[in-house]
């Protein structure tokens, strides 16, 4: 937990029940797209629920890659 930002003054408190990983294989992609501040989700009844919380908005994304030896697979982040 030390090791996270702050964001806007406030501490990280967990994942959100949207967080996942993905695993591309040759030809995969994953289409441009914004990443954006979503309300905090849970899971119900095996059921997400939206706004779980009403005061949490996931802020941050992750991006780690795990393979090596390879061409291609970039990530453009777009302005």
């Amino acid at each position: 937990r030390h090791l996270l930002p702050d964001v806007a003054g406030c501490p990280a408190l967990g994942l959100n029940a949207k967080f996942r990983c993905y695993r591309y294989g040759p030809g995969d992609y994953f289409r441009p797209h914004t990443d954006g501040a979503w309300p905090g989700t849970r899971m119900r009844d095996g059921e997400v629920a939206q706004d779980a919380y009403g005061d949490r908005l996931s802020q941050l994304t992750f991006l780690i890659l795990l393979t090596e030896g390879y061409e291609g697979g970039e990530t453009r982040f777009l302005d």
